[in-house]
């Protein structure tokens, strides 16, 4: 399958929006972060000497590793700052020995706070990476959901009103799945419907993105695709998932809608009804057994 397809954009919480350009920087960067951090916050509470404690200091570079890079990574981090916070602290030669115990014990206590900072913020990052990937992903074939295509498609469309292009969507339908469900039971239908979509990403190109949007229905955002090229896209991908369909031994058949918008201000929903509409043409040629029908309200309005 295909996963190297573009990943649309979910709104977050404010606290993940400041480590957001870290997430795609270069992989040392994250640690390059960290480890600045924690020297700065070492030096400074090395002159603000044992009176005042500034172990609060360390606890960026805790949890923005613990976030970035996962629970271990945060828990390291803990350590190396609890190491530094003990040595900024250390107490003179000669000091008495009750002043030594007092550092270790101060030490032991930070390493205690920052490591539950650095694991916490993994568990929070993980706990939310869960939750987008189940919001935003079909459960079932592991596709991107009906949502997750909107929202990739409504930046398409800004992206090529902008800086100019056209955007293509098809709509594919299974004729017959609702037999097979009814004659061999939902549980072959899930698998089914897990081919398919297998199927459908492996014929797609890396930049377009693929979801299922209905129970037998999946769509296609073709990228930099216009009229033309969506249509010869739709028509191709019909005939090559029915022979697939058939050397297979599935019992169905597949009908694919298309839609293109160029630079005129339409949304993702509207798109999409143009791309549905399109589909509900091929079904109904397809069980008439007519000639198919041209294209017509497929393409954006000059």
């Amino acid at each position: 399958m295909n996963h190297d397809s573009p990943k649309p954009e979910f709104a977050e919480g404010t606290a993940s929006e400041a480590l957001r350009h870290l997430e795609d920087a270069p992989p040392r960067a994250p640690y390059l972060f960290g480890a600045s951090a924690i020297v700065a916050a070492a030096v400074v509470d090395h002159f603000t000497g044992p009176e005042l404690s500034a172990a609060f200091l360390y606890a960026p570079a805790v949890a923005g590793l613990g976030w970035l890079l996962g629970r271990k990574p945060g828990l390291s981090a803990a350590v190396a700052a609890t190491l530094a916070s003990t040595l900024a602290d250390w107490p003179v030669p000669g000091a008495a020995p009750g002043v030594y115990v007092a550092t270790v014990w101060n030490g032991v206590a930070v390493g205690s706070l920052l490591a539950t900072i650095g694991f916490l913020a993994g568990e929070i990052r993980a706990h939310r990476d869960r939750l987008l990937h189940a919001a935003n992903t079909d459960p079932l074939t592991a596709l991107y959901n009906r949502s997750s295509l909107l929202v990739q498609l409504d930046n398409e469309l800004a992206r090529a009103e902008r800086f100019g292009g056209e955007t293509g969507l098809l709509c594919i339908a299974l004729d017959g799945f609702k037999r097979v469900n009814d004659s061999q039971g939902t549980t072959a239908g899930d698998r089914l419907l897990k081919a398919v979509a297998s199927e459908l990403a492996e014929q797609m190109r890396r930049t377009d993105l693929v979801a299922r949007i209905g129970s037998d229905e999946f769509g296609v955002l073709l990228t930099n695709t216009g009229a033309a090229a969506s249509q010869a896209v739709a028509l191709k991908l019909a005939e090559s998932m029915n022979a697939w369909a058939a050397a297979n031994g599935h019992t169905i058949g597949f009908s694919v809608g298309w839609a293109s918008a160029a630079m005129t201000g339409m949304n993702a929903e509207q798109l999409l009804a143009r791309a549905m509409a399109t589909l509900d043409e091929r079904k109904r040629a397809t069980r008439s057994a007519a000639p198919l029908p041209p294209l017509t309200g497929s393409a954006a309005p000059a």
